[in-house]
């Protein structure tokens, strides 16, 4: 059993985590990041292998839920992402993501962090990780389900900008990135 203040120092650590991260990317949307296909598929590629590894040995419905949530991530991203920008700045390409996108995954990206790990230890039980779920653990923590709906729908978001960025890179550029003058 986890005591109070133990859950409320692990909680305070979470949270503080939680701010400086998303603080950081704020910051560097703000100011744009370098263009470069590495850079603009690393975080959804990441989301969709964490995607993937949560469902593997689960029910073919809770799949299929889950990858609903990922097509519907796919097309958000793909109308959202219009609003992202690409542009130079000392002769390089930056980009910017939708402020949209940005907003919807921080929302997400708390969401899962507070049903993943701070939802347990108000609780009184240890937090989960992604490798020790069971294929029953739906049917007795829903929540973890709605965990990784959310998880499934920003790598689909993410993934739906990522192709926005992409094609319009493509279309503006030839798919190179400009050389300095």
């Amino acid at each position: 059993m986890v005591s109070g203040i133990e859950a409320a120092a692990v909680l305070l650590v979470i949270v503080v985590f939680i701010v400086f991260r998303m603080s950081l990317r704020v910051m560097r949307n703000r100011r744009g990041a370098k263009y470069s296909l590495r850079s603009i598929l690393l975080m959804p590629v990441v989301y969709m292998v964490l995607t993937a590894l949560l469902l593997v040995g689960l029910a073919p419905l809770w799949m299929g839920i889950v990858g609903v949530a990922i097509v519907l991530g796919i097309l958000a991203g793909l109308q959202l992402g219009r609003s992202s920008e690409l542009f130079e700045k000392d002769g390089k390409v930056l980009y910017r993501r939708s402020t949209a996108v940005m907003a919807i995954w921080i929302v997400g990206f708390v969401a899962r962090i507070v049903i993943e790990f701070a939802l347990p230890l108000l609780n009184g039980s240890a937090p989960s990780t992604i490798f020790s779920f069971a294929a029953s653990s739906y049917q007795q923590n829903p929540i973890l389900l709605a965990a990784d709906m959310i998880l499934g729908f920003s790598a689909g978001l993410l993934m739906g900008e990522t192709i926005v960025l992409y094609n319009n890179h493509k279309a503006s550029y030839g798919g190179k990135v400009p050389k300095k003058s």
